[in-house]
């Protein structure tokens, strides 16, 4: 009972921290990528597999149901790939080597997880990416009604936006922020992760694989993260 009681407080803390991101989003210029690639092909040739915990191991064409992610696993290499979001996935990603503003295909994979490069070594900028839902005004209030009415309990849970932040962990204040619109979809989508040297962030849309350079210092809006 005590997680029930506490969930609608969660959703709650959780839809004020979307709409606080979200607010700050029309505040901040569209970032621009300093290097891209499409991995099309590497994606297309490499093997993978997945030992994707409840759903078991999946390989091959498989993958083609699993959104895309790109993580850091250095701070010259990004492995590329589907990978669940959700739940306890170790995925076998191919990798492409980043270094003086290049991508490169490369013949190396890494063993990753989705939470993995979530924030920099030393702890001092954290990422956040997650999953919104952008509907019409008044779809929006009959919605928010029913979740209100439900305590929390209830509320549609299908999504078809995604929006990237990256915070200073100690004074909380932004300096990047990324957002991009999808087909309504049920699955959770993380495309983004930040180097370990807090320096860059990656992302990948469709095949196109992104880097950003981020700003030596955060002072964008001050925002509290939701409690996890």
């Amino acid at each position: 009972m005590a997680y029930q009681r506490g969930k609608p407080l969660s959703v709650g803390f959780s839809a004020l921290f979307a709409f606080a991101l979200l607010a700050y989003a029309a505040e901040v210029p569209t970032p621009q990528a300093v290097a891209t690639l499409d991995v099309a092909k590497l994606l297309r040739e490499s093997a993978w597999v997945c030992e994707c915990g409840m759903l078991g191991r999946l390989s091959g064409a498989q993958k083609d149901s699993i959104p895309i992610t790109a993580l850091f696993t250095s701070n010259n290499s990004i492995a590329v790939g589907p990978c669940p979001s959700a739940g306890y996935a170790q995925c076998s990603l191919p990798v492409v080597h980043w270094e003086n503003g290049t991508l490169k295909e490369t013949a190396e994979t890494a063993h990753v997880t989705p939470q993995s490069a979530r924030a920099s070594a030393d702890g001092k900028r954290t990422l956040f990416d997650f999953n919104d839902r952008q509907v019409p005004f008044r779809q929006h209030l009959l919605e928010s009604a029913h979740t209100v009415l439900t305590l929390g309990m209830s509320g549609p849970e299908d999504v078809n936006g995604e929006v990237v932040q990256v915070v200073d962990t100690s004074s909380k204040k932004a300096c990047f922020q990324w957002r991009r619109s999808f087909p309504m979809t049920w699955t959770r989508v993380r495309s983004s992760s930040i180097s370990p040297s807090g320096e860059f962030v990656a992302i990948i849309e469709g095949t196109k694989l992104s880097v950003y350079r981020l700003p030596a210092a955060c002072e964008g809006r001050r925002i509290s993260p939701p409690p996890s």
